[in-house]
């Protein structure tokens, strides 16, 4: 085992990003409930025909709205699932380095997907597992799986898009970034459930649970 050493990294920014990501994503979520819960309206215009109803133009305002604010959302969306991905790779590899030595890490664990370095190295460093059977930890490879397929982006036939649902879309709508920030206390948790001793650098357990609280 290598002699324990002050660790420094890019852990606590790359968690601000993923904060000020969801807060903005936030923001654009509500901002479209807002305005989707203000309806239709019509008014009627006369025409050389009569009177016909006729969209007001403020309704077409209200769509672009809309329209806008889910773009905004998609793009924070995105990001802050990317850069979450990226800080649980982060983390359970600072934890495994802190525990286990940066040799051992790089010669035998470095190269795991990040699932199996969230299944084996808390077990490696304590001899004890996090708790796999909850339903929070189910949604770490539905974070994994999506940010790969942002990062690793690929263009389809627009007719096999329009024939069959887009499961990619569907996938998002399931995993909402509040959802992601549940699973990430929850795997953050469950290191200091199994190792009381852990005391990194960096520790933003607390500022999740009050994301989490004020979701």
């Amino acid at each position: 085992m290598e002699e324990k050493s002050l660790r420094i990294g890019d852990l606590q920014m790359l968690f601000e990003i993923c904060k000020e990501e969801y807060n903005e994503w936030k923001k654009y979520d509500i901002e479209i409930r807002s305005l989707q819960s203000l309806g239709k309206h019509y008014k009627f215009v006369s025409t050389e025909e009569g009177k016909i109803p006729g969209i007001l133009f403020e309704e077409y305002k209200q769509e672009k709205k809309i329209n806008e604010a889910k773009d905004r959302s998609k793009k924070s969306y995105t990001k802050c699932i990317i850069f979450l991905a990226i800080y649980l790779e982060a983390f359970i590899y600072d934890y495994g380095a802190t525990r286990l030595g940066d040799t051992y890490m790089k010669k035998y664990l470095e190269r795991l997907d990040v699932v199996s370095k969230w299944k084996i190295i808390p077990k490696l460093a304590t001899n004890n597992e996090i708790r796999y059977d909850n339903h929070k930890y189910g949604y770490l490879k539905e974070i994994i799986s999506l940010r790969n397929s942002f990062v690793h982006n690929k263009t389809q036939d627009i007719k096999v898009i329009l024939g069959k649902k887009d499961e990619k879309k569907k996938r998002e709508n399931e995993l909402t970034l509040s959802t992601c920030f549940e699973c990430l206390e929850f795997l953050i948790s469950e290191i200091f459930r199994i190792d009381q001793d852990f005391s990194p650098l960096i520790n933003n357990l607390d500022e999740l649970r009050e994301i989490i609280e004020t979701k």
